[in-house]
């Protein structure tokens, strides 16, 4: 038996070399980190027999009617903005999150993102090479089970199941495919589209200042900030003496980032004044919660 016509290439990937190996995960741009324990990625296939032309009592043939991939881990470095990033059906702000519920909405369309999965050598390096990553274009996490565990004796991990769903190609992006779940090596070659990955990088905050007699409060970033939907109405919310009020507006020139809030606030230099900004206010942003500005001008 021969498997030229099936072009094995002549160096295996690094995700296949030896019996032993972590790998680190990347998700929407975000490095999640090295795993611990097991990761196991599973095909779970549905098949039908076909009762025609059999001779005896078993089918003919066989279809899959059904197929899903999952990849189970357990990343044993946990921290807020690790949880924060997986616990997609929660609104996050900044490293707080919140433990809700938000059913009945669609996690394809408002939370799956890519994924990226590479092997780690001795000396925790991951491997940057196409050949060694395995891309997945449409994926979803699922936190169940035991989520969070505390104990004298036992090491504190957190498991994750993410959902591989099937990506369908746009008109245009290949030739010869209609979609694909992921691809392992050159997509050129596969004719797949490649997966863009998000940057996650910022704006990072660099300063506050809050105007008494404009009733704003000015947020410097290290880079210029985008809206989202060109407005903070509604996701900005100052807090003066355990009062709050919501932004009624908000603009960008450069690095700033201007929001404007009602009469009042603040009110004096001495006001215990605060303002918490939602990730979802301005794009690649990571949020800002609690944070007291550095200076109110009078």
């Amino acid at each position: 038996m021969s498997f030229d016509a099936v072009a094995i290439p002549a160096d295996p990937s690094k995700l296949l070399v030896g019996p032993l190996g972590v790998v680190r995960i990347g998700y929407k741009g975000y490095d999640l980190g090295l795993t611990t324990d097991d990761t196991v990625l599973t095909m779970d296939a549905d098949t039908k027999g076909i009762m025609y032309q059999q001779k005896g009592t078993k089918p003919a043939d066989y279809v899959y009617t059904g197929i899903e991939y999952s990849l189970k881990t357990k990343f044993g470095e946990i921290s807020t903005k690790l949880v924060s990033i997986l616990l997609q059906a929660q609104r996050r702000i900044g490293a707080n999150w919140g433990i809700g519920r938000s059913l009945y909405s669609s996690l394809s369309d408002n939370f799956a993102g890519p994924l990226k999965l590479s092997p780690v050598s001795g000396e925790d390096e991951a491997s940057d090479d196409e050949g060694d990553i395995l891309h997945f274009y449409t994926v979803i996490p699922i936190l169940s089970g035991d989520f969070l565990n505390w104990g004298a004796d036992t090491q504190r991990g957190l498991e994750v199941e993410f959902k591989i769903l099937f990506h369908g190609f746009a008109e245009g992006e290949s030739v010869t495919q209609k979609g694909a779940y992921g691809y392992l090596g050159d997509p050129v070659a596969l004719d797949y589209p490649a997966i863009s990955w998000p940057d996650v990088s910022g704006p990072e905050v660099t300063g506050i200042v809050a105007d008494i007699s404009a009733h704003t409060v000015e947020i410097t970033f290290n880079a210029a900030p985008v809206l989202t939907g060109a407005r903070v109405n509604g996701w900005a919310v100052a807090v003066k003496n355990g009062v709050a009020a919501l932004a009624t507006g908000g603009s960008v020139a450069g690095n700033v980032l201007t929001i404007t809030f009602p009469v009042g606030f603040p009110a004096a230099v001495d006001d215990d004044f605060f303002v918490s900004l939602s990730a979802e206010a301005v794009t690649d942003f990571g949020g800002l919660n609690d944070v007291a500005p550095n200076t109110i001008q009078a």
